[in-house]
């Protein structure tokens, strides 16, 4: 009888868990569909919407009661401020090419004494438009030696194409960086008169490719020459071209260096930890990943150090809200605090040892406490549960988690390189999938330059285009000059 009975209380325990996974499946798969997408979360310990009451001890500054937590994610505190009309901003003369039309009265102004002038300004958009540049070069001939003189023909980086390097990073900035696809190309390139096959809007791809490769090799060891990266994958759906099935997934693997801000882009065609383990073989220092198993060969190295990211953990307790919403609001309000604590290290420029000190004094003992208190909720979590997964999820990556308190490079999250994917996101979304894994390979080219260009405020369009017409006539010791961190324009 003691038998049957453990096997039901067993069966039960197991039905359990089993209706308590199917639960949180059905909530989260719900909110997906129909719910907002945004994480903001308001503090259950707020006295009005958004508003907290923390120690002002705790920062070492005095916080008035009426500023507001505008943000969970960021955690800005900043007072109430009087909200003020738009005014219209004055148009710089200096920034565009001006067209002046002068207007007199309609009628005779001999007789008039001249008082002055009103000057009114305003934006007019010109259509862009093709243009053909014909090059004519005299030939001679040196009578006495037969020679032929002729003048050199001027150096074009597609010479044997008929379009140029303007036209080309034109089309791979539209894509890359607008997100916009070859077939919507089509239509644009055609109300400027131009009738461009997608064959050949695809193939400028390649052209580009194959011009600044040398340079996308150089600048990966640039980026991976360093001692903290920040990493992530993204899928992308790729054609095969052989065996069953139209499409199958590859992999952006991608690695920021936050504080250098550079970023480079590495596609492979599937999600195994070979990948990052062979780009990483020789990078030694710290690496910031979410919770993919992935990174666990390279982060057990002994010269490697892997640091897990909070906001993968909070997103986890996000999640579990309607699981348990007084234990993980619990949780979300705890790790709001470490977010405050990080915009005032910013707030007041904190530097180095600073930064080490600030967060040992104010960030470690929430750190701690949290600890303490996911233990104990250890002993009571149903494990397949949303909230009990949450639970488990930090336990698991505790120490990980607090270690950017030793270190003042060390970002709190690696939200920076998620900001970089999210451009490769929005335009896989536009056109859907990748031609070949050569294909993805080259996309993987122009996503690292030109988000590399955001993240340096450079024009995209002018630095690939200066690019294509200088990289040939260096040297491989001078192609640092162009990464975009480094780059100068030699165009007006």
């Amino acid at each position: 009888m003691t038998e049957t009975a453990k096997k039901y209380t067993d069966l039960y325990q197991e039905s359990q868990d089993e209706i308590a996974k199917l639960k949180s499946q059905l909530i989260l798969y719900k909110r997906h569909i129909f719910g907002k997408k945004s994480e903001r979360y308001l503090s259950s310990t707020a006295t009005l919407p958004g508003q907290h009451v923390f120690d002002s001890a705790v920062f070492g500054v005095s916080i008035p009661e009426e500023k507001v937590v505008t943000s969970s994610s960021e955690a800005l505190i900043e007072t109430p401020r009087v909200k003020q009309k738009p005014v219209r901003k004055e148009l710089d003369e200096s920034d565009f090419e001006v067209i002046t039309e002068e207007l007199q009265p309609e009628m005779d102004t001999s007789l008039l004494k001249f008082i002055g002038k009103e000057v009114s300004m305003h934006q007019m958009l010109v259509d862009a438009k093709i243009v053909i540049k014909k090059i004519i070069r005299y030939k001679y001939q040196n009578t006495e030696t037969g020679e032929i003189i002729m003048s050199k023909m001027p150096y074009r980086p597609f010479a044997k194409s008929a379009i140029s390097s303007s036209i080309v990073s034109e089309v791979l900035v539209q894509k890359f960086v607008d997100g916009l696809p070859i077939y919507r190309q089509m239509q644009s390139w055609a109300r400027l008169n131009v009738d461009f096959p997608y064959s050949t809007l695809s193939d400028m791809q390649r052209m580009g490719f194959d011009l600044i490769k040398p340079l996308y090799d150089s600048f990966k060891n640039e980026v991976l020459n360093t001692n903290y990266l920040q990493v992530d994958e993204s899928p992308i759906k790729v054609l095969k071209r052989e065996g069953k099935g139209g499409v199958h997934l590859g992999y952006h693997w991608v690695y920021l260096d936050p504080v250098r801000n550079l970023v480079f882009y590495d596609y492979r065609p599937g999600r195994s930890s070979e990948h990052p383990e062979n780009i990483l073989k020789d990078f030694k220092g710290i690496i910031q990943t979410d919770g993919f198993a992935g990174y666990n060969k390279v982060g057990s190295r002994d010269d490697v150090e892997q640091i897990s990211c909070m906001a993968h953990a909070r997103r986890y307790f996000y999640n579990a809200l309607d699981n348990d919403k007084k234990r993980a609001s619990h949780f979300m309000d705890e790790v709001q605090k470490l977010y405050i604590i990080e915009r005032k290290i910013k707030e007041n420029n904190l530097v180095g040892e600073q930064i080490i000190s600030f967060r040992q004094e104010h960030a470690l003992p929430i750190l701690q406490a949290l600890h303490r208190w996911l233990k104990e909720q250890g002993t009571t979590i149903i494990p397949k549960s949303s909230f009990g997964k949450a639970v488990t999820y930090c336990l698991n990556r505790w120490e990980a988690l607090m270690s950017y308190c030793n270190y003042p490079c060390v970002a709190i999250d690696n939200n920076p390189v998620e900001g970089s994917i999210l451009p490769m996101v929005i335009g896989r979304k536009n056109y859907l999938f990748c031609g070949s894994d050569e294909s993805a390979g080259r996309t993987a080219c122009f996503y690292t330059f030109f988000l590399t260009c955001r993240l340096h405020n450079i024009n995209p369009k002018e630095w690939i285009e200066d690019v294509f017409n200088r990289i040939q006539e260096m040297k491989p010791s001078q192609y640092h000059t162009l990464f975009p961190q480094n780059w100068k324009k030699s165009f007006s």
